[in-house]
């Protein structure tokens, strides 16, 4: 006997499956819930990668500074000169500590951040995860390494963006589910088009660090809210990214520039010779360059006192720069040593015209901080390249002797006044 399907057993049958608009509902809310997570996880874990990247070359243009500003109390040794040569340093945001250790593993100085309260132990173990290990940074004098720069950051900054960045995901999480059941029973592109628009904002992001992207406004005022906030969160990742670029040029600038004078450091010197000595080898243009020395400088120091002797120095520094002008680079080599880097020049004539209008400026009486008048001479010594010297070794020997030939020049001539002496 053939069977035959009886009517109620159909409808039983189709009981049993799930009705489309079920389906529908089920379907509109797991696409929503998954993309928004996975948009929100993408921009998470972008974000916090890009952020830490930013943290760790902040913390090592930190470390870069510090060595430079703590050389000087690192070669005597002195703690107290040490803590406070680096309280600019350990002021900033993002550091929790900061030590300096000697060559033969001796610790000379070293600062904590104190406990911050509640929420320390937390802090301490984001710091951990975050950065594990502490920033080395070496610190060297004469071109020999003396110590190391110790930093630790601070997981404060990062802590506060998991904290924004979840409560964004959960709220974009909660949308999305408000908005999948209500319009559940509406055509599924209508819901679909905008987190594809999403979806692709959070690839860019995560894929090309697209942070000036964003989502396009919907109809849906459910779905548009939830553009909203992850477009806030976006423009919170923007604005922590430009707030740590311009802190990394910042201190990338006093990397490797003078705090004192605002002259290019010895580190960038070294760099823009080699490079000027390369250029004119290549294009057979002439490189010359100028070392200056404040005569008696040591006796102005004991005298009136270090606050004078740095405000000479930084007269020195400032009237060199209005000389100089932009086209070519003045350098505080240390203490009151001083380099002037002319490349190209036409011919030697040139560095002889700005030696001796630098002689004329120094000539001028300093105004010191107590209100006197002091007139602090200097000894200028020249050499060229590529004539006579071939590289940038014989260059830098050759300049540096100049200088002392004009303070000996100086001192059998018993003027006070400043000297110079060409090669």
């Amino acid at each position: 006997m053939k069977y035959r399907k009886t009517p109620r057993a159909a409808s039983s049958r189709s009981q049993e499956q799930p009705r489309l608009r079920d389906v529908m509902r089920r379907l509109h809310l797991r696409v929503t819930l998954v993309s928004a997570a996975l948009a929100g996880l993408a921009v998470l874990l972008a974000g916090f990668a890009v952020i830490r990247s930013y943290a760790l070359d902040n913390l090592a243009l930190i470390g870069q500074s510090a060595s430079y500003t703590a050389e000087a109390a690192t070669v005597f040794n002195d703690e107290v000169a040490l803590a406070e040569a680096l309280a600019p340093t350990i002021s900033r945001e993002g550091i929790t500590e900061i030590a300096i250790i000697l060559s033969d593993g001796r610790t000379l100085w070293r600062w904590q951040r104190p406990d911050a309260g509640a929420g320390h132990r937390l802090r301490q173990w984001m710091n951990g995860i975050i950065f594990p290990d502490p920033v080395v940074v070496p610190v060297s004098h004469q071109d020999q390494k003396i110590a190391e720069v110790h930093l630790r950051g601070d997981a404060g900054g990062l802590l506060r963006y998991v904290v924004v960045a979840v409560a964004g995901a959960l709220a974009c999480l909660v949308f999305s589910a408000i908005t999948a059941l209500i319009l559940s029973r509406r055509l599924q592109n209508t819901i679909v088009r905008p987190l594809l628009h999403l979806t692709a904002v959070a690839h860019s992001v995560r894929v090309n660090r697209s942070f000036n992207r964003r989502v396009p406004g919907s109809s849906i005022a459910e779905i548009s809210a939830l553009a909203e906030d992850f477009n806030a969160l976006l423009a919170e990742l923007q604005a922590w990214g430009e707030k740590l670029r311009q802190e990394n040029e910042s201190l990338a600038h006093l990397a490797l520039h003078d705090s004192l004078t605002g002259l290019s450091n010895r580190a960038r010197f070294e760099a823009m010779l080699s490079q000027a000595v390369s250029e004119g080898r290549e294009t057979g243009s002439q490189v010359a360059l100028l070392f200056m020395d404040c005569n008696d400088f040591k006796g102005i120091n004991d005298q009136l006192g270090h606050a004078c002797g740095d405000a000479v120095l930084a007269e020195i520094g400032a009237r060199i720069t209005k000389l100089l002008g932009d086209g070519h680079l003045a350098a505080r080599l240390g203490g009151d040593e001083f380099a002037i880097l002319l490349a190209p020049i036409e011919s030697p004539a040139d560095a002889q015209t700005l030696a001796d209008r630098l002689l004329e400026a120094m000539a001028e009486p300093i105004r010191l901080p107590d209100g006197s008048d002091i007139t602090a001479s200097v000894s200028i010594g020249m050499a060229f390249f590529p004539d006579p010297c071939g590289d940038e070794e014989a260059l830098l020997d050759a300049a540096d002797k100049s200088m002392y030939e004009a303070k000996r020049s100086r001192r059998r001539a018993g003027g006070p006044g400043a000297d110079m002496n060409p090669v």
